[in-house]
């Protein structure tokens, strides 16, 4: 079952402040906490993302997809960015934002390559 628009709303508040607090204590927090306000800010993301879903709006949607897929870029957690990012590809139907996700998409491929060992997964 979608959350009400009530409940978005909430979700909406709570995904702004904490987006407030790591723009604030960017620079004072450590590894774990950027971590996981990052991973907090991506599934409020999702969450908004799926109800613009069933509410029939992809666009909206696929706003909250790219701030999810950031937020995911953010911690290098690359396999759940793709997966976000190809999500974007499928749905939107901005010529634009879908080429901003293959960019996106092929530049993660790039990091991972060069981040694994002789290039090896």
């Amino acid at each position: 079952m979608s959350p009400s628009k009530t409940e978005i709303d909430e979700i909406r508040k709570r995904k702004n402040n904490l987006l407030l607090d790591l723009m604030q204590k960017r620079d004072v927090l450590n590894e774990k906490e950027y971590l996981n306000l990052n991973l907090e800010i991506a599934d409020l993301e999702g969450q908004i993302a799926r109800y613009h879903f069933a509410q029939k709006d992809l666009e909206k949607a696929c706003v909250n997809l790219v701030s999810q897929a950031s937020c995911y870029i953010k911690i290098r957690y690359y396999a759940d960015a793709l997966e976000v990012l190809n999500d974007i590809t499928v749905f939107t139907c901005e010529a634009k934002l879908k080429a901003w996700a293959q960019n996106e998409m092929e530049n993660i491929v790039t990091l991972m390559t060069m981040e694994e060992p002789n290039g090896v997964s």
